[in-house]
């Protein structure tokens, strides 16, 4: 596994990654190996966003909602969803 991303640096970090990878799909044939490598590494980060996200209070002191928290969890989600999306296209290529 590669060097760990402070918890707080991650959902961002995905999230760009995520990004990258919806624009390669584009021009997939050309980049698949990239694109490849590039899903692993963002399956990785959102393994490491998950293992944290229980860490992170979803309440603030005041006991409301923090925003952050479900920003992230949000985040989370979506990225989860392009991870799938990108591992159907590239299924379907190999057929």
């Amino acid at each position: 596994m590669s060097n760990p991303i402070p918890p707080e640096n991650a959902a961002q970090a995905a999230d760009a990654l995520a990004q990258q990878l919806l624009q390669e799909c584009s021009t997939l044939r050309p980049v698949t190996a990239v694109l490849q490598r590039n899903l692993a590494r963002t399956a990785e980060l959102s393994e490491q966003v998950a293992a944290h996200a229980l860490d992170w209070p979803v309440v603030d002191h005041a006991g409301a909602l923090d925003g952050d928290a479900l920003k992230l969890i949000d985040k989370h989600c979506q990225l989860a969803k392009q991870i799938a999306s990108v591992a159907r296209i590239l299924r379907d290529e190999r057929v």
